[in-house]
C-alpha cells in the first residue's frame, strides 16, 4: 500500500505519524498545457491584477486592498483593474467599497474554466490567497500550477514557510507575504507599475 499527498508538509505530517517513508509518493497537481501554448500579446490598456476562483471573508485579503488602494492613489494617471471572477465573501465586498475601490473592480461572477484562462493571460498580475486555516501552510490550490503557466507575477498571501511559497520562490514567479506585511507588499506593487 502506498499513500499519495500533495505537498512536503502533508508528507511531513504523515511521517510524524509514523508512516514509512518509503510508503508516501508526493503528487502535486498541473494544468493542461494546451490551454497556455498561445500567449496573449495585446497591449494592456490598464494595469489588471486578477483573482480566480473563491475568496471568502475567512481569507482574509485585507493587507492587499490596502495596498492596491495606496497603489491607486499614488499613480493616478495608471488605469487599474481589478478583476475578479468567482465567488467573492460579503465582508470583502464591504471592504473594497470602504477603501472606494468600487471602480477599480471588474467582478465576472462564475464565468467558465476558458475565459478564467483568457483572464489570466490578459492581466498583468495575479493574486493568489489562502483561506486562514491552522493547515494553511499545507494548502496548495489547483490554480496556482495555472497562474505559474500564465508566467504573470503572483502575489501570494499566506505564511511564510508555506507550500505556496515554495513554489513561487522556486519558480521565481512572484512574492509571498504574510498578513501583516502591509508596506512589503505596497512596495511589490509599486516596483510592478513603475
Amino acid at each position: 500500500d502506498l499513500i499519495l499527498t500533495h505537498c512536503e508538509f502533508g508528507r511531513t505530517y504523515l511521517l510524524d505519524n509514523k508512516i514509512p517513508d518509503e510508503k508516501i509518493i508526493i503528487h502535486s497537481m498541473g494544468f493542461n498545457e494546451e490551454y497556455f501554448q498561445e500567449k496573449n500579446n495585446t497591449p494592456q490598456e490598464a494595469f489588471i491584477i486578477t483573482y480566480t476562483g473563491k475568496l471568502g471573508d475567512n481569507y482574509h485579503p485585507d493587507i492587499f486592498f490596502h495596498a492596491f488602494k495606496k497603489v491607486v492613489d499614488n499613480y493616478k494617471s495608471i488605469d487599474f483593474k481589478f478583476v475578479f471572477a468567482g465567488l467573492i465573501g460579503h465582508r470583502i465586498k464591504e471592504l473594497i467599497q470602504d477603501l472606494e475601490l468600487e471602480t477599480e473592480l471588474d467582478y465576472k461572477g462564475y464565468i467558465s474554466h476558458q475565459d478564467s484562462i483568457a483572464l489570466l493571460k490578459q492581466s498583468t498580475m495575479l493574486l493568489l490567497v489562502n483561506p486562514k486555516d491552522r493547515r494553511e501552510k499545507m494548502i496548495v490550490p489547483g490554480k496556482i500550477y495555472e497562474y505559474l503557466a500564465s508566467q504573470k507575477p503572483i502575489i501570494s498571501i499566506t505564511e511564510h514557510n508555506s507550500e505556496n511559497e515554495k513554489i513561487i520562490t522556486q519558480c521565481d514567479a512572484g512574492q509571498n507575504f504574510d498578513r501583516t506585511e502591509k508596506k512589503e507588499l505596497f512596495k511589490y506593487l509599486q516596483r510592478n507599475v513603475v
